[in-house]
């Protein structure tokens, strides 16, 4: 690996340096290479944001959610030495840690409840998406989150081989089925190639930060990534069965296994399934109607007892080496390439590929191996982005020659290589980015530094200030529940549709739950979440578009699930001496100011009714940029 060599191939150096766990040794490392940046650029950090600001930009970052009136009291009055410290542990020892952070996974993965195609509905697609909660609320190591979702479904991937992890294997192995695929192609060799195109696009960008599918047809023009690669990588895949083919194909599913109680009760009803089925075929066309109804209702109670609970999981079909295809067309075949992986990119050649199987064993292993540079720095770039905004390398899906250039390559370097010697810990990863000096930062345009930084660095790239922005799409809708009073906290995982749910068009969800627990379909997706930029379920997203368009404002002034939140917030304060202060801190966790007293009064006065006045008033600061904003 030359000194010619883009960065994002280079290997990381994980030895040394200790364990990284010490929050000063990293926040110092972290203002260390950030101060080399400011001072080349002529530019001063920002004071330190004031602790009602930090209180809420914690809160949001790590759960989603802003304090509640309490909570942000009982942060101000906190009189540790270091209450961000504090209260990012208690957040990140919170369930609502892993429903904010899991989010975040399942925009890069593609997630969805549904196919486009005739709107059909993912029955088991929730189990990935309560596991992927499930793995960032317990800290599984990264490097056994990816093993799991790569080949969690083959013996001894998943832990040590127990129930649950046996559960958790298959389970994770949805990661790949979640594609958006045309099921009605005929030609079902083009399908199953698309759909392992789109498979290796989002291995690509989820896990290495590259772009791989342009190398179907031709040579990576710009990255160390030629088709014999992404056909290797292709013959892999290849050797999952993920579907069965009929005029509309469908996806597989695969039996979660059960307890061996369980496992007697599912056999006995299976046998009773059998028994009813064959005196039903016995007695025949002449049998009498009541005897027949009656014998297919314990049939259908037979069939319902008998129900295993089911993955939507591909099965292993054992490995086929793959001819390149030329311009990626199956039928010109060029020559046969054996499986591997990116063999052009990184000195570790793939191990060998165990008899019988296709080779996603080894090439999870390959994954998070350690002279695999790209996961790790894919990884941590992405945590900087969800905590600051904006990627050390801001194009996060794509780490490559294309991409964007590493603002501080050193400091990425330094982060992947101790979140490798942490054992791929997330959350000591998280809580070392919340704690530094550079999210503390103040946006006050008040500050001079801050102005002078706005001026010279527009996008924030030197991170000398923090540079505020529209809380997401869930976000937003949660925090609206929240100030209402009416989110239903209590939600635990499940299924997020009616079992008998045949297609996802025309479904509106109208349960008071967190946004992540609402279904992703692709035909019917949430209006409120779409029109403030929610992930494309069709494809990985790993930076979300940040719009600013008329219908957003229309949606807060017209939208009936707006109008229903401002109701509710009015009506939590009607019995209040001071309503308006109690609203202002309902909804922004501050007092109104002087002047918008003055005019929350005048509103008043002009609406005549004082009920229908602080409804209006409650929807005017749902609609507020400072409701809106993370400063």
């Amino acid at each position: 690996m030359g000194g010619g060599v883009h960065w994002a191939y280079r290997p990381l150096s994980v030895e040394g340096g200790g364990s990284g766990r010490s929050q000063g040794g990293f926040s110092d490392a972290i203002e260390r290479h950030l101060a080399l940046g400011w001072e080349r650029e002529g530019l001063a950090p920002a004071a330190e944001a004031d602790r009602a600001t930090l209180c809420r930009r914690l809160h949001v970052v790590l759960t989603g959610l802003p304090p509640t009136p309490e909570e942000l009291a009982a942060f101000l009055s906190d009189p540790s030495p270091d209450p961000v410290a504090t209260w990012a542990d208690r957040l990140l020892a919170s369930p609502r840690f892993g429903e904010r952070w899991g989010r975040h996974w399942l925009d890069v993965v593609r997630y969805a409840d549904s196919v486009t195609l005739r709107g059909f509905v993912f029955r088991e697609a929730w189990r990935y998406r309560d596991l992927v909660m499930e793995s960032f609320n317990r800290d599984v190591p990264f490097g056994q989150f990816v093993r799991e979702q790569v080949a969690g479904d083959l013996p001894g991937v998943a832990g040590t081989g127990t129930l649950e992890d046996r559960r958790r294997g298959l389970v994770a192995t949805t990661f790949w089925m979640l594609g958006d695929s045309n099921l009605e192609e005929q030609d079902k060799r083009q399908l199953e190639l698309d759909r392992i195109d789109e498979q290796l696009d989002v291995l690509g960008k989820a896990l290495l930060g590259q772009t791989l599918a342009c190398a179907r047809c031709h040579d990576h023009k710009f990255d160390p990534i030629p088709s014999r690669d992404y056909y290797a990588l292709a013959g892999i895949l290849s050797g999952m069965r993920q579907l069965h083919h009929a005029n509309v194909s469908e996806w597989t599913h695969a039996p979660l296994p059960g307890t061996p109680e369980e496992e007697a009760r599912w056999a006995a009803a299976e046998g009773e399934v059998r028994r009813i089925e064959a005196r039903i075929a016995a007695l025949g066309k002449d049998a009498a109607p009541a005897v027949a109804k009656e014998l297919k209702a314990e049939l259908a109670r037979a069939k319902a007892a008998a129900r295993r609970p089911m993955a939507m999981a591909p099965t292993e079909s054992g490995g086929t080496n793959l001819p390149v295809l030329r311009r990626g067309n199956w039928r010109t075949p060029g020559p046969v390439v054996p499986r591997g992986v990116l063999a052009a990119a990184f000195p570790s050649p793939c191990p060998p590929i165990r008899e019988g199987e296709s080779g996603r064993r080894e090439l999870a292993e390959w994954l998070v191996h350690p002279s695999n540079p790209l996961v790790a720095r894919a990884w941590v770039n992405r945590a900087w982005h969800w905590v600051f905004g904006r990627g050390l390398v801001a194009s996060v899906d794509n780490l490559g020659t294309t991409g964007d250039a590493p603002s501080h390559p050193a400091l990425l370097d330094e982060l992947a290589a101790g979140f490798l010697r942490d054992g791929g810990s997330t959350k000591a990863l998280v809580r070392r980015l919340v704690t530094s000096r550079a999210f503390r930062l103040s946006s006050d345009p008040a500050d001079a530094r801050v102005r002078a930084s706005a001026a010279r660095d527009p996008g924030n790239r030197w991170l000398a200030r923090w540079k505020p922005r529209r809380i997401e799409a869930e976000a937003l809708r949660d925090a609206m529940l929240l100030a209402s009073g009416t989110l239903d906290a209590s939600r635990r995982p499940g299924a997020p549709f009616p079992e008998g749910l045949a297609a996802d068009f025309g479904h509106e969800p109208t349960e008071p739950v967190r946004s992540v627990y609402l279904p992703v379909f692709r035909n019917a997706r949430v209006p409120g979440l779409v029109v403030f930029d929610a992930a494309d379920p069709c494809r990985p997203t790993g930076a979300r578009e940040e719009s600013t368009v008329a219908a957003q404002a229309l949606y807060l002034l017209n939208d009936p699930f707006v109008a229903a939140q401002a109701r509710a917030l009015a009506g939590r304060v009607s019995g209040e001496a001071d309503a308006v202060g109690a609203l202002w801190r309902l909804a922004l966790g501050r007092g109104p100011g002087e002047g918008e007293r003055r005019a929350a009064a005048l509103h008043g006065a002009a609406a005549g009714d004082r009920g229908a006045a602080m409804v209006e008033l409650a929807q005017a600061l749902l609609g507020s940029l400072d409701f809106q904003t993370l400063k």
